[in-house]
């Protein structure tokens, strides 16, 4: 049986691995495929509404997207208002870091208001913290969809009920696996970087673990150590995971990272090994433009794997040095 009215749903925001899950949804969405997240059929395409806070704007806006620009501090009455406004019948949502609740404090107003609302996890990375207030109280929508059994596991024995939870899996991963000439750009982007012939391409994908501190983080591992170990196999000068010099090497920063964090790197160039620091295009373009991507766990990994370009998560290397 199908619904006479086409649902109204709004998409929020604010970190680009959330922000990537949502991207896909909206696909799946406007496809008919909303059945599995809690749309109920209907003849008529969804009207869909898109708020990004912050690092998912660029994203959205990347992706052809009209969005509502939220301001930094949004608080209770301004999540009612934009509530208000577009009178949503389902909401869905990313998830953030520990440094914002801005989906957690969505989920409050939208179950006061009695509009069910759901998140999209997108990785398996610190998945409590996400659901975890200031005041260490666990704050859950009304559906949570999750990339594996592991992390459904891992909301469970914190006390989520399992009937609230669905591994729905990376759907930014399936999505990109629909895209065509994703890495199309590579050479315009090889060119920006300065590429040089016979020159192998490593792409650095940095974290913000120092912006949130290490006591945060079990592996109690930095992106400068990831970095430091990195510079120290290259400046042998011999190979890396089957590259040969001479090396250039991309830091690409991000979004949270505060700037100019790297910016004594390139100073460290020597023969053999040139390190430049951009995040100039889109993760994608400087994924398919790289030989190989390195770094802590980056959603980066995820399009590389797509592309077909090697990635190495640098924490356990360190951690064995």
């Amino acid at each position: 049986m199908t619904s006479s009215k086409s649902a109204r749903i709004l998409l929020i925001s604010r970190d680009p691995g959330g922000t990537n899950q949502l991207v896909a949804l909206r696909q799946l969405l406007l496809s008919g495929q909303g059945g599995k997240f809690g749309i109920p059929d209907s003849d008529d395409v969804p009207e869909l509404f898109i708020a990004a806070k912050e690092f998912a704007q660029a994203i959205w806006r990347n992706a052809g997207q009209d969005i509502i620009a939220l301001e930094q501090d949004l608080g209770e009455d301004r999540i009612r208002e934009l509530l208000n406004r577009i009178q949503p019948d389902f909401i869905y949502t990313g998830t953030s870091h520990i440094d914002d609740r801005t989906e957690q404090e969505v989920w409050r107003v939208a179950s006061q208001m009695g509009i069910p609302t759901a998140a999209l996890v997108d990785s398996q990375n610190s998945i409590l913290l996400r659901f975890t207030d200031n005041r260490n109280v666990i704050v859950t929508p009304d559906r949570i969809f999750v990339v594996d059994a592991r992390s459904k596991q891992e909301l469970t024995d914190a006390g989520v009920k399992k009937a609230h939870i669905t591994v729905g899996g990376d759907l930014y991963r399936t999505h990109l696996g629909t895209v065509e000439n994703l890495a199309g750009q590579a050479g315009e982007t090889r060119a920006h970087w300065q590429v040089e012939e016979g020159e192998s391409v490593i792409l650095f994908a940095s974290d913000y673990i120092s912006e949130i501190g290490l006591d945060k983080f079990p592996h109690k591992v930095s992106e400068f150590d990831c970095l430091e170990y990195l510079l120290e196999a290259l400046r042998g000068g011999n190979s890396f995971e089957g590259l040969k010099a001479p090396f250039r090497l991309v830091i690409r920063p991000h979004p949270k990272d505060t700037p100019g964090k790297y910016d004594n790197y390139p100073e460290q160039s020597q023969n053999g090994l040139a390190i430049i620091v951009t995040d100039q295009g889109s993760s994608l373009e400087a994924v398919g433009a790289a030989d190989i991507v390195v770094g802590m766990n980056s959603s980066l990994f995820r399009e590389a794997e797509v592309l077909g370009v090697p990635v190495v998560p640098l924490i356990p290397l360190v951690q064995q040095d």
